[in-house]
């Protein structure tokens, strides 16, 4: 399987692409720093995967290779650990997930052979915060920042 991952270089992702590549699938890596994904993956002890230089928030090049791909993975977004949530951090944290999922359903959209999947990443903060509440797959959504992040994520992915 020819399986595309955005996001491949965060925790979950890394992990993935290793547990691909010993499946015997054929990766290929959409990364906005292809040096710093190449030294996560060298060659030699990867040489499944496919680098592709990748700008989230534009459709270029980089949705030419969606084309052909049996499945895409797409777990990126900023960072929510890395500094204060400040009003800029905030609209980073939204626009790394709702605009480039949006340019991932476009790409899939324009591809010629349209791939049979797309796994779109969503967050526990879809729930909201309590200390005391049980959250189950059930469980309406929340209403603080990142519950309203993560609803509109997906609601981009259905698309």
């Amino acid at each position: 399987m020819k399986i595309a991952v955005i996001g491949a270089t965060g925790f979950v992702g890394s992990c993935l692409v290793v547990k691909l590549q010993e499946r015997g699938c054929q990766v290929v890596l959409l990364t906005r720093n292809p040096s710093n994904a190449r030294k996560i993956f060298p060659f030699l002890s990867f040489p499944n995967i496919e680098i592709v230089k990748y700008t989230p928030y534009v459709l270029d090049d980089w949705q030419n290779t969606i084309s052909g791909c049996d499945g895409i993975v797409n777990l990126a977004g900023e960072s929510i650990v890395d500094g204060r949530w400040t009003g800029e951090k905030q609209q980073a944290i939204r626009d790394s997930r709702l605009l480039t999922t949006r340019n991932i359903v476009t790409a899939i959209a324009n591809a010629k052979y349209k791939p049979g999947v797309l796994v779109n990443a969503s967050a526990i903060g879809y729930y909201g915060i309590s200390r005391t509440a049980r959250f189950t797959e059930t469980s309406p959504p929340g209403n603080d920042f990142l519950a309203k992040v993560c609803q509109a994520w997906e609601e981009e992915a259905k698309k």
